[in-house]
């Protein structure tokens, strides 16, 4: 176990340190800053390539075919990081990747890969393709559009994969167990390079593909349980990459502002404008990935009113964080 832990992450490390070099000897996949940008001098976004294909080989070799969802995940990975890598290159439309990020969310219903249960939306298969189609597209779109800080996504993700591993274990779902371990692994070997001051980034390929992996790996983990109330779990999990993500998107739905235009309205992006460092901001939300991952342990094991009090101290802390964000603006202005 410890020697397949250790090659896994030398193998991220030699990878990403590959992807690097390659990048910069031949002017691939640099990131320019531009108007969203927090970040000076030009820096490669490939480094979510290692992340995607270790996993995806992960899945092959140790999971192989043998369940039909499985397939339709390997289908919509390999369509993910096609996506991500062609948008690092060339920089697609807005609309042209809006349009490819909905086909591939197709991909995993397709194979069956949807929350089916009877006790969620009161078994009503209209309403629990809809539920798992926002799942997976939102999971894709908030990664990515979380990915803006030196260390958020990739250190965050190290939490999250060992939390999604903890509820695996917990329920006996050794597939998921050893794919939420691989994907934590990769991700520290990625993360090593990637904390302020970063050599090199995830890039779309990255943040979709993890974005895309940890929704459908959720997923799996509540249809294979049977367990309705875990549903909640994945929720609390990643509460803080989907508050901020859906706080800022509905904030500028109501200001009427073009979602797909640049901006750094984010709360994260915030703190670094009022002068926080990456270093620190991005351990802030670290912080706030334990609290939400020892808050779906939690969940699970408790009953009753115990178990909706722990939700409501996760939206307290995500309440109050905003509160304190939108209140050092107004000290500073």
């Amino acid at each position: 176990m410890v020697l397949a832990v250790i090659s896994i992450l030398l193998l991220s490390v030699i990878l990403t340190k590959g992807c690097f070099l390659v990048s910069k000897k031949y002017g691939l996949f640099i990131d320019e800053p531009n108007e969203r940008s927090l970040h000076s001098g030009s820096i490669p976004r490939c480094g979510g390539i290692p992340i995607a294909i270790i996993s995806l080989f992960a899945v092959v070799f140790f999971v192989g075919f043998r369940d039909i969802r499985i397939t339709g995940y390997l289908m919509g990975a390999v369509l993910v990081t096609v996506l991500g890598i062609i948008d690092d290159l060339s920089q697609l439309s807005s609309k042209t990747k809006l349009i490819a990020t909905i086909l591939i969310t197709l991909v995993p219903l397709l194979f069956g890969i949807r929350f089916s249960n009877p006790d969620i939306l009161f078994g009503m298969p209209a309403a629990q393709y809809i539920l798992s189609f926002i799942w997976i597209f939102g999971m894709m779109n908030a990664f990515n559009f979380m990915d803006g800080i030196d260390g958020l996504i990739g250190g965050s993700s190290i939490v999250y994969s060992f939390f999604l591993g903890c509820l695996a274990y917990l329920y006996g779902n050794n597939a998921i167990l050893l794919l939420s371990s691989v994907l934590m692994i990769t991700c520290a070997g990625f993360t090593i390079f990637n904390f302020h001051p970063a050599s090199i980034f995830l890039g779309d390929v990255g943040s979709m593909f993890l974005g895309f992996s940890f929704s459908v790996f959720s997923m799996l983990l509540v249809e294979q349980s049977y367990a309705a109330d875990l549903f909640w779990a994945p929720c609390l999990i990643f509460a803080p990459i989907i508050y901020d993500s859906m706080f800022t998107f509905f904030k500028r739905v109501i200001r009427k502002e073009k979602f797909t235009a640049p901006h750094r309205q984010h709360l994260y992006q915030q703190l670094i404008i009022l002068g926080f460092s990456h270093r620190i901001v991005s351990s802030f939300y670290y912080m706030l990935a334990v609290l939400s991952g020892i808050s779906a342990l939690l969940f699970i094991h408790f009953t009753d009113e115990r178990r909706w009090l722990v939700a409501l101290l996760v939206a307290l802390v995500l309440a109050g964080f905003t509160m304190r964000v939108y209140g050092l603006r107004e000290e500073k202005a």
